[in-house]
């Protein structure tokens, strides 16, 4: 056909220069668009390779803005192996011909957009006076968690951090402790991470057979719980002492729940768009307990890597390749 798309490998993503906090603005822009209606966005299909593993195709249309796909793979064992856990690529479409644009990698979107997701639902549903932030599993989402929190929490003076992996943790506060200018504390369990926590991310590998271990007396008043590893580490009892639960899309986690997740998760109170259009009520009193379970949505990916797209063009970034 003669026509040419742009590649984009991990490496050209990150040199366009992509900032967390465009990632925000762009994540909360597009979920207004989503509360209007104008997101078409079907449940993930997937196949399961392994028993905890999986490919999701995930394509998205967001009118007048962009339209496009995403195959994105997990599979936990990866690290072992010292593979990427999570790998994929994004195809994004001309709105117009349906003509690919651009074949992107996936990984570094899918980090920045899940963690832009989790700060957008704190945007709405925290406390602004929330001071503490505790991060359960330091991979890549853990990472990219702080990034985000420590941008979107005015009043963070502390991080509390846990991860099974001492080495990790203890590469994880080396790291950020010369990017971040706030304390980095090391917590011995997870039990009292979450009790001295105001905001408590889970970002462990997701898990269909799993052992919930989050008891509801640990989940205090007033805090702001985001479950980005679903229920892997909340107990139902955990989750139904919450005084309202949201997720970013309901259709989406009916769909999770006959994929064997959430079997015995209480009944979701809205999803996080109809809040920000204040078509539901988020958090009603200081005291609260919210529970936030984003799914992670291909609107997020294809909005972004329309950005990043952009970015590409305008810094010369990529290689060009013949379809």
């Amino acid at each position: 056909m003669g026509k040419k798309i742009l590649y984009l490998s991990k490496d050209d993503v990150i040199k366009t220069g992509i900032s967390i906090d465009e990632v925000i603005t762009t994540v909360d822009d597009i979920f207004k668009k989503k509360g209007k209606g104008l997101c078409e966005m079907p449940p993930k299909p997937g196949v399961h390779p392994g028993e905890n593993s999986f490919l999701h195709a995930m394509p998205a249309y967001i009118k007048d803005h962009s339209v496009g796909i995403k195959w994105i793979g997990a599979f936990p064992d990866n690290g072992k192996k010292g593979l990427p856990v999570i790998t994929g690529l994004i195809i994004l479409n001309d709105i117009n011909t349906g003509l690919p644009l651009a074949i992107m990698d996936a990984t570094y979107i899918t980090g920045l957009r899940t963690a832009a997701a989790s700060a957008v639902g704190f945007k709405y549903l925290g406390r602004k006076k929330s001071s503490s932030l505790g991060i359960i599993g330091l991979g890549v989402q853990g990472q990219t968690h702080l990034l985000a929190f420590s941008s979107i929490m005015e009043n963070l003076k502390e991080v509390r951090v846990f991860d099974i992996n001492p080495d990790k943790t203890r590469d994880f506060i080396k790291k950020n402790s010369s990017t971040i200018s706030l304390p980095i504390k090391k917590m011995e369990n997870v039990e009292k991470l979450i009790k001295e926590s105001d905001v408590i991310i889970t970002a462990i590998p997701i898990q269909k057979d799993k052992s919930p271990f989050i008891e509801p007396d640990w989940f205090n008043k007033g805090a702001f719980g985001c479950a980005i590893d679903f229920d892997t580490c909340w107990k139902p009892e955990a989750m139904s002492i919450a005084d309202k639960i949201f997720t970013d899309d309901i259709s989406q986690f009916s769909y999770y729940k006959k994929e064997r997740y959430f079997q015995d998760a209480p009944e979701i109170s809205g999803e996080l768009a109809d809040v920000i259009l204040n078509k539901k009520i988020g958090r009603e009193k200081d005291d609260d307990r919210i529970l936030f379970i984003p799914l992670g949505l291909a609107i997020e990916d294809i909005s972004v890597a329309k950005m990043v797209y952009e970015l590409a063009l305008e810094k010369k970034v990529g290689s060009w390749v013949l379809m």
